[in-house]
C-alpha cells in the first residue's frame, strides 16, 4: 500500500462525521418511550409516501410522565432538506390547520409500569400536505408550552428518477466499505443550474450519511447529474445490528443474563457484549436498527406490553476522557443523545447504560464518538464488513432561487446484500 492510499485510508476510519443538519429524531422528554414514525403500517419502511395519494405516515409512542395524559398537541412545519424549519405560511404546505390537539389512543392494560398510548396518521382528516418535502412533527405539552418529541418524515413528488446502484469499491484502502453509484434523471423539470438548485442525500439504516455527494459531471442535453466517482460516496459498511429479545420475562433468550422481578419492574441483565472488530462476520437476523414491539400471548401491543428495565453493557477497556460510547438505534432515537450515552464501570471494566424498554425484539449497535458527536470508525467495537446487509435511501431535493421552499422530487431505497430471510 502507497504512504497516499494509508493516509487516505486513515482518514476516512478515523473520523467519519456526521451530517451537521438538524436531527431527524429528536426525544426531548425523557418520559416518552417507544417513538416509532413509518409508513403504510409496516414499521420497517422509510417514512415517506407520495403526495396526493392514499399513503400514510404513522408516528407511535407512549407517555410515561406520572401526570400522563398530558394535554398535547401536534404542530407540522415543512423543512429543507437539512431538517431545518423553512418557516412557510401555513397556507402555502398545509390543507388544514397547522396545529392540532393530540388525543391519547388507548391506557396501559395490566401493566406494572402505567403509561399511555399515542398514535397519529398523517395525512387525516384534520390535516393534510399540499406540496412535498421534509415535514416535521412537533409533540408538545400545552401547559409548560414545552416541546416532547420532534419526528420528521418525507412526502415525495416523482419529478425526477434515481439509477442507483451499491459496489464495493475498488480502491483497495476501502475494500471494507460501500460505495454509491448515482445518476438523477431531471426528466422534464427545468432546472438552470443544476449544482446548486439540486441537492441528494443518503441515509443508511434510517440514519442520514454525512453531506459528501459531489456531482461528477452534469449533463444539460440529457437533464442529468452524475455522482459516480472512484473516490467519492464511499460510506463504511457497518456490521449487522446486535439483537436483543425481551417479549417474556418468563422466557430467558440469547444474551440475557438474568431477570429479576422488583416491586414494581421486572429488571433484565444482559451478558455483557465484546467488541467484533477482530471477529469475523456472521450474519445476524435484524431489523436494520429498528424495534418490534410485541409480547408474548399479548392481544394488543400497544398498550397490552409492560416496560422491563434493561441493563446493556460493553465489555471493553476505557477509551479515555476524550471520547465517548453511545448505545444506538431506533430504541435510542437513532442518534447520540444524553439518554443513550454509556459510564464506565471501573469495578466491572464495562461501559454500561440502563434503558427502560417495552416488550418486544431490538436491533442496536455500539459507537464511539469524540466531544463533536463525530463518529470515530477506528475505535468502532462493531467491525466493518463489505457483506453486511445495509438499507440505503436516497432522497433528491429541487429548490430554484426564486422558490419559497424546497421539494422533495425523487426517493429509491437499495437493500444491499439483502438475504432471503429478511
Amino acid at each position: 500500500m502507497t504512504y497516499h492510499k494509508f493516509i487516505a485510508g486513515l482518514l476516512f476510519l478515523l473520523c467519519f462525521e456526521p451530517s451537521q443538519a438538524q436531527h431527524r429524531i429528536k426525544i426531548i422528554d425523557t418520559e416518552i418511550k417507544s417513538l416509532q414514525i413509518f409508513a403504510n403500517q409496516n414499521i420497517s419502511t422509510f417514512p415517506s409516501i407520495n403526495l396526493n395519494s392514499n399513503e400514510v405516515i404513522s408516528i407511535t409512542f407512549d407517555d410515561l410522565h406520572p401526570n400522563a395524559p398530558r394535554n398535547l398537541t401536534y404542530k407540522i412545519v415543512h423543512c429543507d432538506e437539512n431538517w431545518t424549519d423553512e418557516n412557510l405560511f401555513q397556507a402555502t404546505f398545509l390543507d388544514g390547520f397547522q396545529e392540532q390537539p393530540l388525543y391519547n389512543s388507548g391506557f396501559s392494560n395490566n401493566t406494572l409500569t402505567r403509561y399511555v398510548h399515542y398514535s397519529i396518521n398523517f395525512p387525516n382528516n384534520d390535516v393534510k400536505p399540499k406540496i412535498s418535502g421534509n415535514y416535521m412533527i412537533i409533540i408538545s405539552d400545552t401547559d409548560t408550552q414545552q416541546p416532547l418529541l420532534k419526528a420528521g418524515f418525507m412526502v415525495v413528488e416523482k419529478r425526477a428518477s434515481h439509477i442507483a446502484s451499491i459496489a464495493i469499491p475498488t480502491n483497495s484502502s476501502y475494500q471494507t466499505s460501500h460505495q454509491l453509484n448515482l445518476t438523477v434523471l431531471l426528466q422534464e423539470l427545468n432546472v438552470t443550474n443544476p449544482t446548486r438548485d439540486v441537492k441528494t442525500k443518503v441515509y443508511q439504516n434510517y440514519v442520514e450519511l454525512p453531506d459528501s455527494l459531489q456531482p461528477q459531471s452534469v449533463n444539460t442535453g440529457l437533464n442529468s447529474i452524475f455522482y459516480s466517482r472512484t473516490d467519492k460516496n464511499i460510506y463504511p459498511a457497518g456490521n449487522e445490528f446486535r439483537t436483543i429479545d425481551i417479549r417474556d420475562v418468563h422466557y430467558t433468550s440469547t444474551n440475557v443474563s438474568s431477570i429479576k422481578q422488583g416491586q414494581d419492574l421486572y429488571y433484565i441483565l444482559l451478558r455483557p457484549d465484546k467488541s467484533r472488530d477482530d471477529s469475523p462476520y456472521a450474519y445476524t437476523f435484524d431489523y436494520n436498527g429498528k424495534m418490534v414491539i410485541a409480547g408474548l400471548n399479548v392481544n394488543n401491543p400497544n398498550t397490552d406490553c409492560d416496560y422491563y428495565s434493561v441493563m446493556f453493557s460493553l465489555s471493553t477497556p476505557y477509551l479515555g476522557d476524550s471520547f465517548d460510547v453511545y448505545l444506538e438505534g431506533e430504541l435510542t432515537g437513532w442518534g447520540p443523545s444524553n439518554h443513550a450515552k454509556m459510564l464506565y464501570n471501573n469495578t466491572t471494566n464495562c461501559y454500561e447504560i440502563p434503558l427502560l424498554l417495552k416488550q418486544g425484539f431490538y436491533s442496536y449497535v455500539y459507537v464511539v464518538r469524540n466531544h463533536n458527536g463525530d463518529a470515530l470508525m477506528q475505535l468502532s467495537p462493531e467491525g466493518n464488513f463489505s457483506q453486511t446487509e445495509n438499507s440505503y435511501q436516497i432522497c433528491t431535493y429541487y429548490k430554484g432561487i426564486r422558490d419559497t421552499y424546497t421539494r422533495l422530487i425523487s426517493t429509491t431505497t437499495i437493500e444491499q446484500n439483502k438475504k432471503a430471510s429478511k
